[in-house]
């Protein structure tokens, strides 16, 4: 693995062991990485901002470009494979129980959601973070934060962040990984007239999400009328084979069957209502 400050755009990710034994630590397990993996994300957009509970830093979450950050998102992606691999096989050593790749995927929390295309990090003075606001050195996380929440700023920002895994939490049924800011390069474009190129990518990727999910909904609709159109044609069939039957009833035993025919007409008139 290159060391920390190496000049790559993404860490490669180790083929050895990733992680250090895992400690209890309040009340669950923490474990930490060998060596720091950094990974630097271009042009994201910040969804939101939550002070930690300790109040020594914040949660972000990140949403990620994935035209712009598509190898990121895989190194992303592969990390956690690793993990989950490494978790499987050392289980038996770090918490004397065997847990099977089936039992981790209950409880593991992915780094990256592909739904939402977003990652959640921590930003705070405790990791001395390099701090760069329109080409000027910044001196606190508050004052960034200060500046990107002032009249919704992050909005109007390019913002380039470089993060870096720090280890998974093992809480009683899930866990969490740890991301924090190293590093975050931000240029204000307010006041810049000529931004298309960054408004068409926001666009881009909105309308992308927005297709996805209508075509998931609208999958799901298609399969759920299919199913209703399937009982409609078993109710005809059922309707017509009883009406034959009917049909060579002798008259003294035609009540019941008759009955039938009139409650699945009734319910069949209803069901074609309905659509």
């Amino acid at each position: 693995m290159p060391a920390a400050d190496a000049p790559t755009r993404v860490a490669a990710v180790a083929t050895a062991a990733i992680l250090k034994k895992p400690e209890k630590k309040d009340g669950k397990f923490v474990a930490k990485t060998i060596e720091p993996i950094k990974i630097i994300l271009s042009d994201v957009k910040l969804k939101s901002i939550r002070r930690l509970v300790d109040s020594k830093g914040y949660n972000i979450t990140i949403y990620l470009p994935e035209t712009i950050n598509s190898k990121e998102i895989s190194s992303i992606s592969k990390l956690d494979e690793s993990i989950m691999k490494e978790i499987v096989s050392s289980s038996h050593k770090w918490f004397n129980k065997e847990i099977t790749h089936d039992e981790l995927l209950e409880m593991y929390s992915k780094s990256f959601c592909a739904q939402s295309k977003t990652i959640s990090v921590i930003f705070t003075n405790t990791k001395y973070p390099r701090l760069v606001y329109n080409n000027k050195n910044l001196e606190t996380v508050e004052t960034v934060i200060e500046k990107l929440r002032e009249n919704n700023n992050f909005k109007k920002c390019i913002i380039n962040v470089e993060i870096e895994y720090h280890g998974i939490y093992f809480y009683a049924d899930n866990t969490k990984n740890k991301w924090v800011v190293s590093s975050i390069d931000i240029t204000d474009i307010s006041n810049d007239n000529n931004n298309e190129w960054i408004n068409k990518e926001d666009i881009i990727d909105k309308l992308n999400g927005d297709i996805s999910a209508f075509n998931h909904k609208m999958g799901a609709k298609v399969l759920e009328l299919q199913k209703y159109i399937n009982e409609l044609e078993e109710n005809k069939v059922n309707i017509n084979k009883m009406f034959l039957e009917l049909k060579m009833t002798p008259s003294n035993n035609i009540q019941e069957p008759l009955n039938k025919i009139n409650r699945l007409l009734s319910c069949q008139e209803s069901k074609i209502g309905n659509l």
